[in-house]
């Protein structure tokens, strides 16, 4: 059940007052899913959501805003690290919009106000994206397979070795940032790495489903959907690892994890629930910042 909730087989029907917080952004509606998040350091401190509505914006002193004029299904959404304003995403695209289902890579280029095709339209859908420094990292759930690109997503070829290939759903890849162009893949059957080659090497929890993962300086973040475990945290590249505790309900399980890049001790984790947590301080303490899909 932990894995099914975890793979977005959720339903929320909270609805949300509609307000407009700038006249290019669209009023929140209901959230539905929370897919994936993204605090990139040009975002000062925010924090991005690709729900099944489209993209949303958290700050701590604003609260919730809708971004942009389309709310397309964002079941993938990663940030480039360094590019101000540059996001890529992929999903389903709002009816509105004239993007193809599903939507393969697109790109914006203005925060996630607007989004452009980038590649792929129609053949692919990624669930699960980072950005390194060297390429863009996808799990295509078409093909499926993980891919790479090394020309900011125009073209692209193969990142498994075969290793990913017998693990079942990838459910997160993140960027090592403590590596040139290293990754970590969230899987069925536990926590992988790659150097950026896309020969991968199992780190931990063999036999495991982990369904999300994030790496922030020295410091791995981990979600294991086994009684016992949970949340995790690794100092030392996932050689050891310790609990956290979060509190979370039997039955449900974290879906996505991030950071502030600038303040470590800002970690967000979306649950399956629908609950988005945040603490302050590394872990210590959380609370929630959205209950049951419900921006406030």
């Amino acid at each position: 059940m932990l894995v099914a909730a975890a793979a977005g087989a959720w339903t929320l029907g909270v609805h949300v007052a509609e307000r407009r917080a700038a006249s290019e952004d669209r009023p929140l509606a209901p959230i539905g899913h929370v897919h994936a998040l993204a605090a990139p350091a040009w975002l000062g401190g925010d924090l991005l959501v690709g729900s099944h509505h489209g993209l949303l914006r958290w700050s701590e002193a604003a609260g919730w805003r809708a971004v942009g004029v389309h709310g397309h299904d964002f079941m993938g959404l990663a940030a480039d690290p360094h590019r101000e304003g540059v996001l890529y995403g992929s999903g389903h695209p709002d009816l509105r919009s004239d993007l193809v289902n599903p939507l393969g890579l697109i790109v914006s280029r203005d925060g996630g106000r607007t989004w452009a095709d980038r590649s792929l339209a129609g053949r692919s859908d990624f669930h699960a994206m980072a950005v390194t420094d060297e390429a863009i990292w996808g799990w295509d759930v078409m093909r499926p397979a993980v891919v790479r690109s090394l020309d900011e997503g125009a073209t692209w070829i193969g990142g498994d070795d075969g290793a990913l290939a017998a693990v079942g759903m990838v459910f997160a890849l993140a960027a090592d940032p403590a590596s040139d162009g290293g990754v970590f893949a969230a899987t069925g059957d536990g926590a992988w790495w790659t150097s950026g080659d896309g020969v991968w090497r199992r780190v931990s929890f063999a036999g495991s489903p982990v369904t999300a993962i994030h790496a922030v300086g020295d410091a791995v973040w981990a979600y294991v959907a086994e009684p016992g475990t949970g949340l995790v945290r690794s100092l030392d590249a996932g050689a050891t690892w310790q609990r956290v505790a979060l509190g979370v309900d039997a039955g449900f399980a974290v879906i996505a994890i991030t950071s502030d890049p600038s303040d470590a001790r800002r970690v967000f984790a979306a649950v399956t629930n629908g609950d988005l947590l945040y603490s302050a301080d590394g872990g210590a303490s959380w609370r929630a910042i959205m209950r049951s899909a419900d921006p406030r």
